[in-house]
């Protein structure tokens, strides 16, 4: 993967119904996944292909938002974030951002080399080590 991608759905339940099934992450994101929804935690997700993509927990805030590093089969590293929000009419917005983690981090040296205070994010273990 060698740019972002961002994609955005409107689901018609609410938060707290799209987070159950947001948060199962099987049968919408990948065939099998194997992973605790716990920062730090490492895990699988696979298809019936028999691709498989080794992912680390980077962050969680039950009910909102999860971002995980997952390693593609090019053996780099990405960030992938699921983020819900309430939207009109009691339904909810589903976004998902993935982002290369090789550009976080340059992204990140050019702010701290500019003089800029670096914002603290996720710690971006590598999923592929």
């Amino acid at each position: 993967m060698d740019e972002a991608v961002r994609r955005e759905i409107e689901l018609s339940v609410d938060r707290a119904a799209a987070w159950r099934e947001v948060s199962r992450l099987a049968g919408w994101v990948a065939d099998e996944v194997d992973l605790v929804l716990r920062p730090g935690a490492r895990g699988t997700f696979r298809w019936a292909d028999g691709t498989r993509r080794d992912a680390v927990v980077e962050e969680v805030e039950p009910g909102r938002r999860l971002a995980f590093t997952w390693c593609g089969e090019d053996g780099e590293a990405s960030l992938v974030e699921l983020t819900l929000d309430d939207a009109p009419g009691g339904t909810t917005r589903l976004t998902v951002v993935e982002v290369p983690v090789v550009a976080l981090r340059v992204a990140s040296r050019a702010v701290v080399a500019g003089g800029e205070r670096a914002v603290r994010g996720p710690a971006m273990v590598a999923a592929c080590a």
